[in-house]
């Protein structure tokens, strides 16, 4: 064995990724405590007296949603999500939404984002037919949320003065987008 000065040896290696970007609207799953739907949002027996109706199974401070909706995104960018009746009978003004101020969760907490609802403040608002309407822009706390996402909720509201005697349904279309 030599006896003397050793010297420290070192080798390397790289490592690479790649990372695509992440756009996604997905929703919630039904929990049947908080949100309660997702592509079906029953009412039933709705009363034409009366000056609203909400969905069954809901009540005037309940604290449900009916919707809710993940916006997932990692480009950088602020994001929109939309609101629209894209098919259906539903007369125009008649289905309503209120949109609440949306919360990430962080991996360890659920936090309350500084995007901006619409309308601010949260309101009973028309969903438009035919066309689409910005219900969220994300904030700097949002913009870029990717793994867990931003949870949008939503509840419903008909109105059913002046609707006559029938079945009524309407397509509501989600549109996540970087324009508004």
């Amino acid at each position: 064995m030599p006896c003397g000065a050793v010297t420290d040896q070192s080798t390397t290696t790289t490592a690479s990724a790649t990372v695509q970007d992440t756009f996604l609207a997905e929703f919630y799953k039904p929990d049947g405590t908080t949100v309660l739907y997702t592509d079906s949002i029953p009412f039933s027996n709705i009363d034409p007296n009366k000056t609203f109706a909400l969905s069954d199974g809901r009540s005037v401070g309940d604290n449900k949603s009916d919707v809710g909706v993940y916006c997932i995104s990692s480009i950088k960018a602020t994001w929109y999500l939309k609101i629209g009746i894209t098919a259906g009978n539903i007369p125009e003004g008649k289905l309503k939404y209120w949109v609440s101020q949306p919360y990430i969760w962080t991996g360890t907490q659920s936090i309350q984002t500084d995007g901006t609802v619409i309308p601010n403040p949260p309101a009973w608002t028309p969903i438009p037919v035919g066309k689409t309407a910005v219900i969220y822009q994300s904030g700097s706390s949002d913009t870029v949320n990717a793994p867990f996402g931003t949870l949008i909720t939503l509840s419903f509201q008909l109105d059913p003065a002046g609707l006559t005697k029938g079945s009524y349904a309407a397509t509501i279309t989600y549109t996540m987008a970087t324009a508004p």
